[in-house]
């Protein structure tokens, strides 16, 4: 059978475990505030592609197997035909035979340390790999193999999709495609916003005429694009799109969600992390908009803003690797949908109970 298709059915098991208790949890804590549910949502998408990082690699081995002390079960040998002519032995070979005769003879006396049963499978490893195999047929395609290359054919088309949308948001960094924001009263609305939800990083504005709402991407070095609308915009429409931006800067929402993009690359055909991304997604803007509201005067006001800007929004479709990380019409518009309902307003949750199902996936995932 295929190594690679049989890697992929364990890793698949052990996925859908993992991720069904998650979706378990998460629905378990939905009184929970949005900041707890995405970090619920997060944690089992990490979980997941940690599954998936020791699945396709040969580290930590945990089926090393054990060496008998024993000389007479250690060394095996097989009976020679002296009727064949074609038995050559050569003083190398010779050589070779007589030594780990001797090494396993002068091992017997004491049990053998972890170390010399790891370095002694190390090297019958190796040995085993720098075997030429010689195949006597052409074998036909089997299932393993078809599940193999289905797999690198979707994983491809996945890191062609996240690599591009990459560099979309970097080809907003440009000046001559987005320049910089200068206006001296938007700027110190940002130092001021800053202060109050503390956050210590620079952020550097620009605007753009290819988005319909503003987005906030990089992780070190965050920038907030706004559409060229904004200057259009009341004081008050502002501080509050602007403050539900500088809150995602806070809670690291842009490098949480490349881990949950590495996860639906190597697991597209899984439904369940599809289901654990959007929902990631979504509670990382309903916690956005609760630290938003808490800074621009409370539910009701935050809300009919975020209206009045919804039915002033073009719609400008963006390109399919920009639908990565940019927010679509769709993606807003939800957000006033759940923002109607006022537990989502609020900005944070139970640490202990929030720790303690981040601890529950943790365990399950190592176990």
């Amino acid at each position: 059978m295929n190594a690679l298709g049989i890697t992929l059915l364990w890793c698949g098991l052990q996925v859908t475990v993992v991720a069904a208790l998650a979706c378990v949890v998460y629905v378990a804590c939905r009184k929970l505030a949005p900041a707890g549910r995405s970090t619920v949502a997060l944690t089992g998408l990490l979980t997941v592609v940690g599954l998936s990082a020791i699945a396709f690699s040969p580290w930590p081995r945990w089926d090393v197997p054990v060496l008998t002390a024993n000389a007479d079960s250690a060394v095996e040998t097989s009976p020679v035909d002296t009727n064949k002519t074609d038995t050559v032995t050569t003083p190398e070979l010779a050589k070779v035979i007589d030594a780990d005769t001797n090494a396993t003879l002068d091992d017997s006396d004491d049990d053998p340390s972890f170390a010399a049963i790891f370095l002694d499978s190390f090297r019958q490893e190796m040995k085993d790999a720098s075997v030429p195999v010689v195949e006597t047929s052409t074998p036909s395609w089997r299932w393993p193999e078809i599940l193999a290359a289905l797999f690198l054919a979707g994983v491809a088309i996945g890191l062609l999709r996240l690599c591009g949308g990459l560099l979309v948001v970097q080809f907003h960094r440009r000046p001559r495609r987005n320049p910089v924001v200068d206006d001296a009263a938007l700027i110190e609305l940002v130092d001021v916003l800053q202060a109050e939800l503390s956050c210590r990083r620079r952020i550097e504005l620009r605007e753009s005429d290819s988005i319909s709402s503003a987005a906030t991407f990089g992780w070190w070095k965050p920038v907030i694009l706004l559409p060229v609308e904004w200057r259009g915009w009341t004081a008050e429409e502002c501080r509050a799109v602007l403050a539900h931006e500088i809150a995602h800067v806070v809670r690291n929402d842009f490098l949480a969600w490349i881990f949950a993009q590495i996860g639906l690359v190597f697991h597209f055909y899984h439904p369940l992390v599809h289901w654990l991304a959007g929902r990631l997604r979504l509670e990382q803007e309903l916690a956005a908009d609760a630290a938003a509201a808490e800074v621009s005067g409370g539910q009701q006001v935050y809300l009919k803003m975020l209206a009045r800007l919804a039915l002033r929004q073009p719609d400008r479709p963006l390109s399919w690797p920009a639908r990565t990380f940019l927010p679509t019409r769709r993606t807003f518009l939800r957000r006033i949908e759940m923002l109607r309902d006022s537990k989502n307003f609020v900005a944070k949750s139970s640490g202990s109970i929030r720790w303690l199902t981040v601890g529950l996936l943790a365990v399950v995932g190592l176990a």
